[in-house]
């Protein structure tokens, strides 16, 4: 970085040190490349995130080379692809919801990234800060796997019409259970029920029941009873 010296309200100091202190204090991981692509900065953060002890470590070794080496199909990244290298010859600033970095026992996790131009003595390196999304990534895929089981909840969900046979029925008044047999055309289906049972229902009346069919009994969220005009739904008596 250039020599030269910042004036904080007429406090003067010098930039390189200025700018290493700020970033060793900032909790994100930061890391800075010089025109080389070697690291000639990293804070306290990014050093215990790539799972090294000490700055000495890292410095003067190429940061491509060093923890974006592969895909994390592994196949090899050549370093004249990688995007976080460009600020130094293009000026841009790069930035990437998803990457993946490599701590130094060789293991790979997922990062987002911030690679920015800085101006150096003789040219342009990167600083580059990121951040861990494995507990974001853990907690988005638990989403689709909720989302993907609703979605075969929902595609489960039928609807059942048909008569209530008139063998089979049986009530279980203490947990508001019922058990009964519809009878659709040549077929039968044993249904149960939980809740309150309309009025009308009772053996030779039309239904429609909606729920689930698991394991051959198809387990009804609603009940629906045929009444001379309508079909009655299963609503509470008035106590």
């Amino acid at each position: 970085m250039p020599d030269l010296v910042t004036d904080l309200g007429g406090w003067k100091v010098g930039t390189e040190e200025f700018l290493t202190a700020v970033f060793r204090a900032i909790a994100q991981p930061i890391w800075v490349v010089d025109p080389e692509g070697l690291i000639r900065f990293a804070n306290p953060a990014a050093i215990s995130a790539l799972g090294y002890e000490s700055e000495s470590e890292l410095l003067g070794r190429p940061s491509h080379e060093t923890i974006h080496h592969h895909h994390p199909d592994g196949n090899p990244y050549p370093v004249a692809d990688c995007p976080m290298l460009l600020p130094r010859t293009t000026g841009e600033t790069v930035t990437r919801e998803l990457d993946w970095f490599f701590r130094r026992d060789g293991s790979m996790f997922p990062v987002s990234y911030v690679s920015a131009p800085i101006e150096m003595a003789s040219s342009r390196g990167a600083v580059v800060a990121f951040a861990g999304i494995e507990d974001r990534l853990r907690a988005e895929q638990e989403v689709r796997e909720r989302d993907a089981i609703l979605l075969e909840e929902q595609a489960a969900l039928r609807r059942v019409a048909g008569v209530v046979a008139a063998n089979g029925l049986t009530r279980d008044n203490a947990h508001q259970i019922i058990h009964f047999v519809v009878k659709d055309g040549g077929g039968t289906l044993p249904v149960e029920y939980g809740g309150v049972v309309p009025d009308v229902f009772k053996p030779g009346i039309q239904v429609v029941v909606e729920g689930h069919l698991t394991n051959g009994l198809f387990k009804a969220s609603s009940l629906l009873a045929k009444c001379p005009s309508k079909f009655q739904s299963a609503t509470p008596s008035a106590g």
